[in-house]
């Protein structure tokens, strides 16, 4: 028999030493975060997402977007409508690039404007009434 005989070491020693757990990321870092990844597959983020996203108030979403773009952090750009939509710094391009192309997409993939269909089907139906009538 040896001399440990049965020697076990403390629960606290089985599992290597203690890891400290890292401090809880602020609000602008999870904004950062989450426009950042959106930006890297190809989207913008709108400003006005933050606030329900994050559950904060618009004010805030601004303040935190405006403390970003300021730290050129993030990029931002306007849509059509007038809302801010922000993307990472140096992606603002590539980003809109992959969104035309989604659009020209789906515009091609939609059959013809139901307007379209309406008004020729209108039509249709008037030659049929000319002809038997």
């Amino acid at each position: 028999m040896s001399d440990r005989g049965s020697y076990r070491k403390p629960f606290r020693h089985r599992f290597g030493p203690k890891k400290f757990k890292q401090p809880a990321p602020t609000m602008e870092d999870k904004i950062k975060s989450f426009v950042i990844r959106n930006s890297r597959n190809g989207f913008f983020t709108k400003v006005n997402t933050l606030s329900f996203k994050f559950e904060i108030t618009k004010d805030e979403a601004w303040s935190l977007a405006g403390g970003l773009l300021a730290d050129n952090v993030l990029e931002c750009t306007h849509d059509e409508r007038g809302d801010a939509k922000l993307c990472e710094a140096g992606k603002l391009d590539e980003v809109q690039q992959k969104e035309y192309s989604r659009m020209g997409a789906k515009k091609n993939q939609n059959p013809k404007s139901k307007k379209l269909e309406i008004n020729s089907s209108k039509n249709h139906t008037n030659h049929e009434a000319m002809q038997v009538g």
